[in-house]
């Protein structure tokens, strides 16, 4: 899915859209309000501001309005420095990511606040004006914010009451007691007892090769209706019954051997709406024996939405209606549970409409009123999703890469140079990981414009990759060699390679999810480097460490590859931000040649029923003959980073250094430079060093008085300098 970042780094800011309705009386500042955590107290107007409280951990968010869509409100925020490193200025780099060109700064300047020192930051967006102060305290930014329609600021009785708020406010300073959010402790040995817990599977007691569908859409009716004759092979003696599973759609009819009984139930999370089909056989199949089932479902209103934390930006996951018809996570065919069989789609759409899915287009059949297109896919492997579809009243550009893969865009008419614009990303971004990763085991990759009701959508599905109105945008200016690749304008133009990244780190490769979507991020990454170059590619890394080290400052940090890595709120920040973090500290480790030896025998070597963090601890080892189960170990199997501890003397012509490592976990192997610096320009000595144990010690020939020592001054391992000197 889309690396949003934008989901992660306004993470309960309150960025709210303003409704422009009636202006409120003027209010008297008249109702107080104290908080002795935060230590402030300041005047509300009157009781009708309600208290909207969307704190998570250390980080408050304390929102007051008289509204319920909050158009006027004033807010009371405070973060930990690691959340927001440069206050004001971090905030205003988040705002503009998430409002995009609606956003214009008016003021940022130093100034007094409550009696303190302050910096006052003034902007507009869309209808609205806000006006933020800051208030460094400790450990943290005490933010206060008003917020109010550009009209209501233009009429002088309505501001003086904004105005009353702030200058009744009182701040005491910030009284929270233990910022840090623990992270979790499993050792590494841990989590891989947890990786093979979860990836145990019972023997396949029968083998879904086919799936032969006909699906028929109508957008008109919102309606689908779906017919799957599956076959199946008994992998056991006496197979007395099958579990497959479905969500949304009702199961109709079940046709097979001469007699057989079947049942549907629900399954797991009622919001999901899956169902678990169990189809028994009145006569037992034996071993090896195979037989066709015809399953039939549909439903009357075909719409799956839901509101969740980890992708926040993403509600629906499949609809049928008049402009844009689209499924990716639903399953509206009955499969098993490794999801693997070859694949014939036939979808069935009134006349005028093109539907699309992944495979290979076999058939483009007239039948009058409607149209169906036939898909052929032959491939098998692990599916992370089901073969997903659009359809539409589409236009369609095309490309092809250096290995021949055939990349085609479907958008709305009128797109047509938006479509061009995405061919060419898709195939510039092809041809880099063809070079990485080899060329895919199919022949099409096809991307399609939807519209969700709801919020947004960027999906890859075997063979086929969504993406919705936020992302498809004129990206034919974007600009990526600042390393945001949270920018609105950049996120259109990276859903494109990251979904398509996909197609090789989940389809074709089935790695693991938590591991997919950090090497998606990685790739982005590459291809920012192959536009911009190594400085704009270091900037992007920078990015998304600082991204991880502020998603972990609010909610606990677990390993990337502990199963419950899914559910802290951090899970973007450790899954899309620390994984491309870690795997440049691997390339910087073993040097490009080593490094890209190693990950494409991951790739080629992979098989499924394999965990993807063993396969690529394994390549790196065969292809450096060295072992690297210590780096796989500490990074992708361990919850959080290394914090250093510096300090350093002078005994004259030599400075003694020492490094301690003050992490609760065990030391770190690290290997970075160590750089002394004088009071002069010309004054600097240079040292590669190694650290493995807890205190490291070091004594350097200093010719001048040392009056810095910095471990690592060009930020390229993923550290915490605690201390500082």
């Amino acid at each position: 899915m889309t690396p949003n970042l934008a989901t992660l780094t306004t993470l309960a800011l309150p960025l709210l859209c303003t409704v422009p309705v009636a202006a409120q009386q003027t209010p008297k500042p008249s109702h107080p309000y104290t908080n002795d955590e935060i230590g402030v107290t300041f005047q509300l107007p009157d009781e009708s501001w309600k208290l909207n409280d969307r704190s998570q951990g250390p980080v408050k968010v304390l929102l007051f309005s008289p509204f319920a869509d909050m158009r006027t409100r004033c807010v009371v925020m405070v973060f930990p420095k690691a959340v927001l490193p440069q206050g004001l200025e971090t905030r205003e780099v988040q705002v503009k990511n998430a409002i995009g060109e609606a956003y214009e700064r008016l003021t940022m300047a130093d100034g007094q606040f409550a009696g303190r020192p302050a910096k006052r930051w003034e902007y507009r967006s869309q209808k609205s004006k806000s006006i933020e102060w800051s208030i460094a305290d400790g450990d943290y930014w005490f933010i206060f914010q008003l917020n109010a329609l550009q009209a209501d600021w233009e009429k002088p009785e309505d501001k003086a009451a904004l105005v009353a708020i702030a200058d009744s406010l009182a701040f005491r300073g910030i009284a929270m007691k233990g910022s840090a959010v623990a992270a979790d402790r499993s050792t590494p040995q841990q989590v891989h007892d947890k990786r093979n817990e979860s990836l145990a599977k019972p023997t396949r007691a029968f083998d879904l090769s086919q799936h032969d569908l006909e699906v028929k859409i109508d957008p008109a009716q919102k309606s689908l209706q779906v017919r799957d004759k599956l076959t199946v092979k008994a992998l056991q003696p006496a197979l007395k019954s099958i579990e497959l599973y479905t969500s949304i759609v009702k199961a109709g009819e079940v046709t097979g051997p001469a007699e057989l009984t079947w049942t549907s139930k629900p399954f797991g999370d009622p919001q999901g709406g899956t169902e678990q089909l169990t189809i028994s056989f009145a006569k037992p199949l034996a071993d090896g024996e195979q037989v066709e089932l015809t399953v039939t479902t549909s439903s009357d209103d075909y719409f799956l939405a839901l509101d969740q934390k980890l992708v926040a930006e993403i509600a629906v996951f499949g609809q049928v209606r008049e402009k844009s018809s689209y499924s990716s996570h639903i399953v509206y065919y009955p499969i098993d549970q490794i999801n693997d069989a070859a694949t014939r789609i036939a979808l069935t759409v009134p006349k005028g409409y093109t539907a699309v899915t992944g495979g290979e287009l076999v058939e483009e059949r007239d039948n009058g009123e409607t149209t169906t297109f036939v898909y052929n896919n032959d491939h098998r492997s692990k599916r992370l999703l089901p073969f997903g579809f659009a359809a539409a009243k589409y236009v369609s550009a095309q490309g092809t890469s250096k290995s021949g893969l055939r990349l085609s865009v479907f958008g709305y008419p009128g797109e047509e140079e938006l479509l061009q614009q995405r061919v060419a990303v898709a195939v510039e971004s092809a041809n880099l990981f063809e070079k990485m990763m080899g060329p895919l085991p199919w022949k099409d990759v096809r991307f399609a414009h939807v519209t969700p009701e709801r919020k947004e959508t960027g999906v890859s599905m075997p063979g086929f990759i969504v993406i919705s109105d936020g992302f498809f945008g004129d990206i034919s200016q974007v600009d990526l060699s600042d390393g945001n690749i949270n920018s609105r304008d950049g996120l259109s133009l990276l859903v494109i390679a990251d979904e398509l990244s996909h197609q090789w780190n989940i389809y074709a490769t089935p790695l693991p999810n938590e591991l997919g979507e950090g090497i998606s991020t990685f790739t982005n990454l590459l291809l920012v480097k192959e536009r911009h170059g190594e400085e704009a590619f270091r900037r992007g890394v920078k990015f998304c460490q600082d991204a991880y080290m502020q998603s972990t400052a609010i909610a606990s940090d677990v390993a990337i590859a502990d199963p419950g890595v899914y559910k802290t709120t951090a899970y973007r920040g450790i899954v899309f931000c620390k994984t491309p973090v870690v795997l440049t500290m691997l390339h910087d480790l073993l040097g490009p040649e080593q490094f890209f030896a190693g990950w494409r025998k991951a790739f080629s070597d992979f098989e499924t029923g394999t965990d993807g963090f063993e396969v690529m601890e394994k390549s790196f080892s065969e292809t450096t003959g060295e072992d690297m189960r210590w780096f796989f170990d500490q990074w992708f199997f361990q919850a959080g980073r290394p914090k250093l501890k510096i300090s350093h003397a002078q005994q004259d012509q030599q400075v003694k250094v020492a490094i301690t490592q003050v992490q609760e976990s065990s030391p770190y192997r690290l290997r970075g430079l160590l750089r002394v610096t004088g009071k002069e320009p010309d004054q600097t000595v240079e040292q590669m060093v190694d650290l493995s144990e807890a205190v490291h010690e070091f004594t350097i020939a200093c010719p001048f008085a040392a009056s810095s020592v910095t471990f690592d001054p060009d930020d390229r391992l993923l550290k915490e300098i605690v201390d500082p000197q």
